[in-house]
């Protein structure tokens, strides 16, 4: 049975395409701006009054992300 280590190496494969067997510390830390980045065009998102039941998508979009950085700032900080 694979180890977490593994089983997360071969997700973030498959997230990114990429034949090397691991991502780097640099390459995470980019990743994760780039999805706080989103995260606020998300945020600026649920401002429209257009949303209708998109809005339910949408803000646990946004929960799920803060759930990700939580997590990502007790791992590497």
């Amino acid at each position: 049975m694979p180890t977490w280590e593994e089983q997360l190496n071969k997700k973030s494969q498959q997230f990114i395409g990429n034949k090397e067997k691991t991502m780097d510390a640099q390459t995470i830390k980019e990743r994760v701006a780039e999805i706080e980045i989103k995260r606020e065009s998300l945020v600026r998102l649920l401002d429209r009054s257009d949303l209708g039941a998109l809005r339910i998508d949408v803000s646990q979009a946004i929960e799920e992300i803060d759930d990700l950085l939580e997590e990502f700032k007790r791992t590497f900080n």
